[in-house]
């Protein structure tokens, strides 16, 4: 459970994103029907990791659709090890490098624990909890920020508030769209998540369409 200093913190990053003046701009030329799936290629050593589908193995590309998918299995299942796989995958793309941290990462003894605890938290009290629980007793060593959102972005079931990813390039749009903003390139704490959350979804309402949607368009735009 989030302590209550940061919670006081939260509310506050949640009616700042509610009310800030945004720069309009900043969403000048976006396409809001943009591709969602965002598919990434991925290096060939991704082929050893077997734990991912069958089919983004022989093909060496994974979209976000292959992670709702993986998700919904990991649901069945009750085992979220293919989930993060399949993100690492998704976030690492063509790192060679990004194969090992992975396989560090899925050796941990207590892994599914912790996975099923954040997914429980995310179920039952939403994203920002379940943000605050990784980044502190739930942490997952060498699984950082830019990962475990997309993890919680592929497991969560709610239509209103879900969850998102957050990575530098995302970041960045927020830096872009709200004058003052200086949110850094990783590490974000829990209200800066929150105030992230809140801002997507508030674009999301007035353009009239998906958080999802929005997140694509931005890092689309925003991209290095």
């Amino acid at each position: 459970m989030i302590d209550d200093d940061v919670r006081a913190d939260v509310r506050a990053a949640e009616d700042l994103a509610g009310s800030t003046p945004i720069d309009g701009g900043a969403l000048n030329g976006v396409a809001w029907t943009g591709d969602a799936d965002r598919v990434v290629w991925l290096h060939p050593a991704w082929q050893t990791v077997e734990i991912l589908p069958e089919h983004v193995r022989d093909a060496l590309r994974i979209g976000r659709l292959d992670l709702v998918a993986v998700a919904f299995a990991c649901r069945a299942t009750g085992t979220w090890r293919p989930l993060l796989a399949g993100v690492n995958a998704w976030c690492y793309g063509g790192s060679e490098h990004g194969v090992e941290r992975t396989r560090r990462v899925l050796a941990l003894a207590d892994l599914e624990t912790r996975l099923e605890a954040a997914v429980a938290v995310l179920d039952a009290d939403g994203p920002v909890e379940a943000y605050y629980l990784l980044s502190n007793e739930g942490h997952v060593h060498g699984w950082g920020p830019a990962l475990f959102t997309r993890f919680l972005d592929a497991a969560d079931r709610r239509e209103s508030g879900r969850a998102l990813g957050l990575d530098p390039a995302l970041a960045g749009a927020v830096n872009g769209l709200v004058p003052g903003s200086d949110l850094a390139a990783a590490d974000w704490g829990t209200a800066e998540y929150a105030f992230y959350l809140g801002l997507l979804h508030r674009v999301a309402a007035e353009a009239g369409v998906s958080p999802t949607s929005v997140e694509a368009a931005l890092a689309a735009k925003f991209a290095d």
